[in-house]
């Protein structure tokens, strides 16, 4: 399984010390870019990392595209670079050590239980 740290702390709560970053925003497209594209790992392959062990050790119904699971979703852009811009992420942290890098799979909507919760401005 893959997972991330999202840890969206403040500038103020990070000049005091607190660790973490966000990760949630970058997860996929930097393990798509390196792994994926990079070192040839297949794409499904990435998608049960990322999704549908997690959800197996968890024991969510998630996870799958098949019926009886959730209707969660993420459509991305592999085709694409986009840079990361530490100003345009949408967590309270800006703190990201993927500010500046080019990478592929930029997420372009979100579903989760059938209903859209996010869908990219361009």
């Amino acid at each position: 399984a893959i997972a991330t740290d999202h840890a969206p702390h403040s500038e103020e709560d990070k000049a005091k010390g607190a660790a973490g970053m966000v990760g949630s925003e970058t997860a996929f497209g930097v393990c798509y870019t390196r792994l994926c594209r990079g070192e040839g790992l297949p794409l499904e392959l990435l998608s049960i990392l990322m999704s549908e062990r997690p959800a197996q050790i968890l024991g969510l119904n998630k996870g799958r595209l098949e019926p009886g699971c959730d209707a969660d979703l993420v459509l991305v852009d592999l085709e694409h670079p986009y840079t990361v811009d530490r100003e345009k992420l949408h967590s309270k942290s800006k703190n990201s050590p993927y500010h500046g890098a080019e990478l592929y799979g930029r997420v372009c909507a979100t579903i989760k239980g059938g209903k859209l919760t996010y869908q990219a401005e361009d």
